[in-house]
């Protein structure tokens, strides 16, 4: 710069301006993805604009100055140190990502797969002007962190993930198998990526990389992991089970968890775990049906030897994939049989709850040494059997005695010859008993009978005797009963009689009570009946004699008996109808407490059952009968002579002798314990009445009163006739006519077991409940189940048709045929036959159409059977 004055004189200097260049100033950025996210992130590090990305979080825009500036170069972490430059979009691999920039500053971050979370990645960025300054700042993205998470597990308290069940192995009891494979699937989910996922200590996805597989689990079974969706995160897996196993012992039906630990890692380190958790269900014995019995003892006398008796109990096919741990009886003991404070027996009782008996000594059941072997006896110590569960979990029932076993306290004299000789003025009955063939004292005295006679006029010279043989007894020579003749029974204990000639004499030591008592009269020849009056007396006390105790004073002791306390029965053993008997009972016009009974045929029986006025058993001890001549109940000459012969009674609770059904308790166990209850059925009958064929062809045939037929082998014919008859055919191909009378025909266990085997039934009438006959497959059925209104499963045991198999051509006859174990289609059509193999017994009512609309069954399968449980005609286990 010059500076001239006017007068030509200057001076310089220089004005110095100071340009100061205006350079770029960078700064640091930030911005983030969201935990589990990818991207993108993007923004401008130099603008420091979002656009939209709601990670950016830094504030202040980079400084370009005069000079404009852009972005030259970045840096990755990764990289070194070495720079990259930046022309147009350039790309950058971070340590976790990707990273778009472009000159603009503008750029677009995105996360690699399988990448941690809860980490940074950072970028160092140049700015340089357009004159080339230059200056650096940082780009970071940080990337959120989320755990890793195990869902859709259920734990084992709450039932856990997959079930399998025992029941459908091979031996299991379920007989509708379902698959022993059952799949299941859980959720993983890892926003940091996965890096391991291991399921009971093995790897299935190992650095993010699944491989499908499976073990064998501690347990023996297989545990196979089938897929994984990355996707969705959903691994699915099966559970198959092998066998049984061992659960907790007698928890019954309980479950015993497999559990496999779930754990679950991601990328940065993080991990979850779970459990995965199979329930495997016990298998528990289903109920099992032992094999009944049907057996003949002896009534007045044992049977000659032991009776053996093979069942099969049936518990292994129910046991149940646990298999067999053992079978034994199962008592209940409340009993003290030894006075010596330890429990150990149970009373015997009927399969109606009542107590049993033998010889009227009552019962008790009790372990023979363990639990497999049981024997009953009475508390003296008299054993009526024993029984013994094998190794094979079959029963044995041996009969020791072979004697009738009773629900009820009866005492039956056959044996009428006594101790006293012959034409004495007293006898004494029931004082021996056959031992070996041999006649010897009876050990029980609790039910003697002392015999005494009287011929009216009473108290004169002639005191009549009592006479008898074998079979029957009466007053004097001829051994009979005639017009002033009476014969009295007092029913002592511990009667001892002294039989010497012309120096008799006889003591007891007290009554007994009964409050029944039955007695048959016998007629020799013709033109000969039974008049006479009835008595019943009430005794007490101790006595010793040598006369008749026959009238005087012990009338006062009488008691009242009425026309309703008699029933009658005729010689085939049917009872007469009430107005029948009132043509041979009747009031004693000469005694308001005594009958009169009349017109009593040979063979024909009376039966006291005496009542108190409020109807209620009443006890006595003491029987007169008192022969007379009678028109109509009046005493009075009928022109008929009255002479008879009192033969075999009995007397006690009740006086007749009667089938008697027991059960055996017994109990199956599993393997592991788990057990279930059933019973042995056993049903007794007395010799007396029945009649038993041989394993050879028999034609058995009843007499007219009540009879139970037993045919064994063979193609038996059995022929009940008159009376309410039993009837069982046994094996072969039989045919069983009840006759009249309400019959039961019973099939036993075993019977016709391999099909091909057809019994006949003629004369059938339904309608056992009122008076009609009934089929008795209770035995013959395994474990069927159904009762009047329900027919349960009873369509796989048995199927109805008909046809004409037999008897009248112009008639159908109602064909059933019978599945033991149950293995009947239920689902086919009426009229479709099941199949051959299948049918172990087959039935035919000949003449008789069930199906037919007369009958009110229907025309149904299953509406004839309710019809049959309904009215009786059908007896099984559960009716």
């Amino acid at each position: 710069m010059l500076l001239t004055d006017q007068d030509g004189q200057f001076d310089s200097d220089t004005l110095s301006v100071n340009i100061i260049d205006d350079v770029a100033e960078a700064q640091n950025d930030t911005d983030s993805l969201a935990a589990g996210g990818f991207g993108p992130a993007t923004g401008n590090v130099i603008t420091d604009a979002a656009a939209g990305d709601a990670g950016d979080s830094d504030t202040g825009a980079d400084t370009r100055g005069a000079d404009g500036a852009q972005v030259s170069s970045v840096t990755a972490t990764t990289a070194g140190g070495a720079p990259t430059v930046v022309a147009g979009a350039t790309v950058v691999q971070g340590e976790y990502g990707v990273l778009t920039l472009n000159p603009d500053g503008s750029y677009s971050y995105v996360r690699d797969a399988g990448t941690p979370g809860g980490v940074s990645d950072v970028f160092t960025y140049t700015l340089q002007d357009g004159d080339g300054d230059t200056d650096t700042a940082t780009l970071t993205i940080a990337i959120g962190n989320t755990p890793p998470v195990i869902s859709n597990l259920t734990p084992s308290a709450n039932g856990g993930d997959v079930t399998v069940d025992e029941d459908d192995l091979a031996d299991g009891s379920d007989s509708s198998k379902e698959s022993l494979t059952q799949s299941g699937s859980f959720t993983i989910s890892s926003p940091d990526g996965v890096a391991a996922l291991t399921i009971g200590g093995v790897s299935f996805i190992s650095n993010g990389v699944f491989t499908a597989g499976s073990f064998v689990t501690d347990l023996g079974n297989t545990l196979s992991v089938t897929a994984y969706d990355p996707v969705t995160g959903v691994v699915s897996y099966s559970y198959t089970l092998a066998d049984n196993e061992t659960h907790a012992d007698a928890a019954g039906e309980n479950s015993l968890f497999e559990d496999f630990a779930v754990l679950l890692t991601d990328q940065d380190g993080q991990f979850d775990s779970d459990t995965l958790s199979v329930n495997i269900i016990d298998d528990v014995p289903t109920d099992f049906c032992p094999d009944g019995a049907h057996v003949v003892l002896g009534v007045a006398s044992p049977l000659p030897q032991p009776l053996v008796i093979e069942r099969a109990l049936n518990f292994a096919a129910g046991a149940g994939a646990d298999g067999v741990g053992s079978v034994a009886f199962n008592l209940s003991l409340n009993v003290d049989s030894d006075n010596n404070g330890i429990m150990d027996a149970q009373a015997f009782t009927d399969a109606d709850g009542l107590q049993l008996y033998m010889r009227n000594e009552e019962l008790f059941l009790s372990y023979d040494g363990d639990t497999q072997h049981l024997v009953a006896k009475t508390l003296d110590g008299e054993v009526a059997f024993t029984a013994v569960i094998d190794a094979d979990g079959d029963v044995s029932i041996t009969m020791f005695s072979g004697s009738f076993i009773s629900n009820t306290v009866i005492t039956t004299v056959t044996d009428l010859s006594g101790v006293g000789g012959g034409d004495v003025p007293f006898k004494g009955l029931n004082l021996t008993i056959k031992d070996g063939g041999k006649t010897v004292p009876d050990p029980d005295d609790s039910n003697d009978v002392l015999v005494s006679s009287e011929i009216r006029p009473f108290n004169d010279a002639d005191a009549g005797s009592v006479n008898s043989n074998a079979n029957s007894l009466g007053v004097g020579q001829g051994n009979e009963v005639s017009n002033g003749e009476v014969i009295r029974y007092d029913l002592v204990t511990g009667l001892s009689i002294n039989d010497q000639q012309n120096n008799e004499s006889y003591s007891f030591d007290g009554y007994q009570e009964t409050f029944a008592f039955r007695q048959k009269i016998l007629i020799e020849g013709g033109s000969k009946d039974a008049d006479f009056k009835l008595r019943i007396y009430k005794e007490t006390g101790a006595l010793s004699g040598t006369t008749s105790l026959v009238g005087s004073s012990l009338v006062a002791q009488q008691l009242a008996l009425l026309i309703a306390e008699i029933t009658l029965y005729d010689a085939q053993g049917n009872e007469l109808s009430d107005a029948d008997k009132q043509n041979h009972v009747a009031l004693d016009p000469d005694d308001s407490n005594g009958l009169i009974l009349f017109d009593i045929a040979d063979g024909w029986t009376f039966e006291i059952n005496s009542v108190d006025g409020l109807g209620q058993k009443q006890a006595f001890n003491a029987i007169e009968i008192e022969a007379i001549e009678s028109t109509n109940g009046v005493v009075n000459a009928d022109g008929t002579v009255t002479s008879f012969k009192l033969g075999e009674f009995s007397f006690g609770e009740s006086t007749d002798i009667n089938p008697v059904s027991f059960e055996l308790p017994v109990i199956g166990t599993d393997g592991d314990g788990d057990s279930v209850t059933s019973s042995i059925d056993v049903t007794v009958y007395p010799d007396t009445k029945s009649i038993v064929g041989t394993s050879a062809i028999d034609t058995l045939t009843g007499d007219g009163g009540e009879n139970y037929l037993f045919g064994l082998a063979g193609n038996d014919t059995l022929v009940g006739n008159g009376g309410d008859d039993i009837l069982l055919g046994g094996l072969g191909s039989d045919s069983l006519d009840g006759g009249a009378g309400s019959d039961v025909f019973v099939w036993q266990a075993g019977e016709g077991v391999g099909g091909g085997v057809t019994d006949t039934v003629l004369n059938f009438a339904k309608g056992f409940n009122t008076g009609g006959d009934q089929l008795d497959l209770s035995d013959l059925l395994t474990c069927e189940d159904g009762g009047v209104g329900n027919l349960g499963n009873l369509l796989q045991y048995i199927d109805i048709s008909t046809a004409n198999m037999s008897g009248d051509a112009g008639l159908l006859d109602t064909v059933i045929k019978v599945s033991t174990t149950g293995d009947f289609n239920p689902l086919d059509p009426t009229g479709t036959a099941p199949a051959a193999g299948l049918v172990d017994q087959t039935i035919v009512l000949q003449d008789v159409n069930l199906m037919d609309a007369g009958s009110g069954y229907g025309s149904t399968e299953g509406s004839v059977i309710l019809g049959m449980l309904g009215d009786g005609t059908l007896k099984i286990d559960t009716v």
